[in-house]
């Protein structure tokens, strides 16, 4: 009999020990360590919207928005302006402050927008494509509009603006398109570099060097323009689009062709300006299929000597 109660004690504790073991073992591999903590985001969608939307505005209250330009330079997002007419935008508590515009979600990505007045001339959207609540900039947009018939067409006081525009922005395309080897007049006969026929026009100029050609294209952009973004491709790569050979000016084969685009930039309606230190800074309406839009867009002139130039393309 006391061997029976020995045996089943012994196995009582063996099992035991056994569980305490497993336990343990349980237990270690539960603290095992998986990374940070990260707690589930309870948010909803509307609060999300709202965070984000706040953060925009406080870009632009606090005039970060360049440091967010810096951030996300490669990102390829646009970062409108503050209209030069505003100084500030209204901060909001609810997305009861904004007016909710349906969206045609078989047409567009936009999974919200809302508007608000700003006074009685302008208009701002705020759109998202997705509800983080986290960066506004990587998932949203945002636009300034003005209803067309509330800006001055022809406004006399933008006129030296104005007369300056309509001619380089003329121009604008077909500059590019010349430095691209897009449209330029050459011979038939291929030059001694294969692939390169003397240039015998482009439009109404007849350059015969390339300072010609860069001479050309600084009477409509910057030169610092040019240097940075189209002078690398067209002059001094191996494989560039001009070259120069025994004294005459050769261009590059291509298979580009001009691109026409059904929005431009309309000179006649500049809503505001302001110019500081050669620097004239314009918000302007532009032309899609030839009809006005709403839509603000800021263009820049660069005051030099001899008139203006283009900063950048528009």
């Amino acid at each position: 009999m006391k061997k029976h109660l020995i045996f089943m004690l012994t196995g009582i504790l063996f099992l035991s020990a056994c569980s305490k073991q497993n336990s343990t073992s349980q237990t270690t591999t539960q603290d095992e360590y998986y990374g940070p903590v990260v707690s589930e985001d309870t948010r909803t969608d509307e609060e999300k919207e709202l965070e984000m939307i706040q953060n925009c505005i406080a870009d632009y209250q606090t005039d970060t928005i360049s440091d967010a330009e810096k951030r996300l330079e490669n990102q390829g997002i646009h970062f409108p302006s503050l209209p030069l007419e505003l100084i500030s935008l209204p901060e909001i508590s609810s997305l009861d402050d904004l007016t909710q515009v349906e969206v045609d979600s078989s047409t567009s990505n936009i999974y919200y927008t809302g508007m608000y007045l700003v006074n009685d001339k302008y208009q701002v959207y705020f759109m998202i494509y997705n509800p983080t609540g986290g960066s506004f900039w990587m998932n949203g947009g945002i636009q300034f509009e003005i209803d067309p018939s509330l800006v001055t067409a022809d406004d006399p006081q933008y006129s030296e603006y104005r007369s300056a525009l309509t001619d380089l922005l003329a121009q604008e395309n077909e500059v590019l398109c010349w430095l691209m080897g897009i449209n330029v007049k050459v011979s038939e006969e291929e030059g001694p570099v294969k692939g390169y026929h003397e240039v015998q026009a482009m439009g109404d100029y007849d350059p015969k060097t390339i300072n010609d050609v860069k001479a050309m294209a600084e009477k409509v952009f910057t030169q610092d323009y040019l240097k940075e973004n189209y002078y690398p491709a067209a002059f001094e790569r191996e494989s560039s689009t001009f070259l120069e050979q025994d004294g005459k000016l050769y261009c590059a084969e291509t298979i580009l062709t001009e691109q026409k685009s059904s929005y431009s930039i309309n000179p006649n309606y500049i809503i505001a300006a302001k110019e500081t230190d050669g620097t004239v800074k314009l918000d302007m309406l532009a032309d899609v299929n030839g009809e006005v839009q709403p839509i603000i867009h800021r263009v820049q002139l660069a005051r030099i000597d001899d008139g203006f130039r283009l900063p950048e393309v528009y």
